[in-house]
């Protein structure tokens, strides 16, 4: 199997890179091993190149997700700050700051770490400020900035940028209500995931926005909405198998 010679290959140049005391290699074995969901040697590797910045940040990734060495946020913070100009690590800190894990919640604080990110370039970063600027978390409302960074985030594929901009499209408060373009995002939300996206996708095929009506892909979609417990999903499920939804197409 190519891939497997491939994955060989990497794998010697690495450790020959090791054995010359290249801390880059050490990180990149790590990577391998990390791939191979090997957490614990991976964990081992990143620890013994943890001067090289990227090998600090798995170092606290592993804390974050408790893969490889028990969950600790605290240490997860620590080392995310060590390296805190990578975009990654402002991203994690931001998370660490709007869920309060490893630290006291503080949504202003997140914003600042998920602005950083976003400037340095971070997709998902980008996401998370289009939604703190719409719901106003850690910062004012201003539907402007959900536009600008949910445009940026979507052009880079990230799920949050067309969520976004599918709810912007759908309210017609910024740009001209547009339910096609509306569809279009927030379909391409559900694709990738989002559990409103989702539920969204679902809703327009029920009532016929943006799309032909369709009572197959409305009970696909509010289905998966709702394996992921989006209650807005589950009650529109619940309502749906107690008295039915009557399309007219």
């Amino acid at each position: 199997d190519e891939n497997y010679k491939d994955i060989n290959k990497s794998f010697e140049l690495a450790l020959e890179g090791v054995r010359l005391g290249n801390e880059k290699c050490s990180h990149m074995v790590g990577i391998i091993y990390q791939n191979q969901k090997d957490y614990e040697l991976a964990f081992k590797w990143f620890k013994a190149s943890e001067d090289y910045d990227m090998s600090s940040y798995e170092i606290g990734w592993a804390y974050y997700f408790g893969k490889g060495v028990p969950r600790d946020y605290t240490m997860a913070i620590q080392y995310f700050k060590k390296v805190g100009h990578l975009p990654e690590a402002q991203r994690m800190l931001g998370q660490c700051y709007y869920f309060g894990e490893g630290c006291v919640s503080d949504k202003s604080v997140a914003f600042h770490y998920y602005e950083q990110a976003a400037m340095n370039g971070d997709s998902i970063a980008m996401g998370n400020l289009a939604s703190m600027y719409y719901a106003g978390e850690g910062t004012e409302r201003n539907t402007e900035r959900v536009l600008y960074w949910a445009s940026l985030a979507a052009s880079k594929n990230n799920v949050k940028g067309y969520y976004f901009l599918g709810v912007t499209y759908a309210e017609g408060k910024l740009l001209l209500k547009d339910d096609k373009q509306a569809f279009y995002y927030l379909h391409k939300s559900a694709t990738l995931g989002d559990a409103v996206g989702q539920y969204w996708t679902a809703m327009f095929y029920k009532e016929g926005r943006g799309t032909e009506k369709n009572k197959s892909l409305y009970l696909e979609w509010l289905k998966k909405s709702a394996d992921q417990k989006e209650p807005k999903a589950i009650r529109e499920l619940n309502d749906y198998n107690h008295r039915g939804i009557i399309f007219k197409c």
